[in-house]
């Protein structure tokens, strides 16, 4: 059984496109939880007029919060996550589903991104327009698939982080050294705009990050010493 967990806040002018790049997977998915930060435009509408939609009001503040919310809902083996103005590509769910079937022994997979844009530079505040051209490697959560039994031994996602929640889960998931691994192909692309949470927050997402590096370099300074 497959999960898919969005997280959405007012997600009105791109949340069909996201979903409508769930339901058109080649790999069929088996329940879409969605997470409403309590919007007040038509996301709830559109939201529950697909079948496959469960959906549910945020019960605690923070973006966090409103991921482990997903989880702890979702019923799959494999839990995937989508924002509401990104969109997969079709073989996304495919690809990585038969690897980690293949390879029982992997807990996660992730795969390659790239930004795109319809918005005027402007509104991308302080987005670098270069990264609009290159091909990532995705350590967040939209080209994630993981077990859910990952979540037991990693921990969901830290509620004292605001924004680079995300980047401390995966390195938490390294510190427990779970196997994982990455298709090198482009299986996300990531909307940038006016509207997006990290774009708005980029000053307080970069501070944050900035510090759970400095963190997990420490630590790893530190088992260098006690080895």
């Amino acid at each position: 059984m497959i999960s898919v967990v969005m997280v959405v806040k007012n997600g009105e002018p791109y949340l069909s496109e996201a979903i409508d790049s769930i339901v058109t997977q080649t790999y069929p998915v088996d329940e879409i939880i969605l997470i409403d930060g309590n919007s007040t435009d038509r996301t709830a509408i559109i939201a529950q007029s697909y079948d496959l939609v469960q959906y549910q009001l945020q019960r605690e503040p923070g973006l966090a919060q409103a991921y482990n919310q997903g989880i702890e809902s979702a019923e799959g083996e494999f839990i995937a996550f989508l924002s509401h103005d990104d969109r997969w590509l079709p073989q996304k769910l495919q690809l990585q589903i038969e690897l980690m079937k293949r390879e029982p022994n992997l807990g996660y997979t992730i795969t390659n991104f790239c930004y795109f844009t319809e918005s005027a530079p402007e509104d991308a505040y302080s987005f670098k327009p270069s990264l609009l051209k290159q091909e990532l490697t995705g350590r967040i959560m939209e080209t994630l698939v993981a077990r859910k039994s990952v979540f037991k031994q990693v921990g969901l996602l830290s509620p004292s982080l605001a924004f680079a929640n995300d980047v401390e889960w995966f390195i938490r998931a390294e510190q427990k050294n779970i196997p994982m691994k990455t298709i090198p192909q482009i299986l996300l692309h990531k909307r940038v705009w006016s509207g997006n949470t990290a774009t708005i927050n980029a000053g307080v997402n970069s501070q944050e990050l900035l510090n759970i590096l400095r963190q997990h370099i420490q630590q790893k300074r530190l088992e260098k010493r006690n080895d």
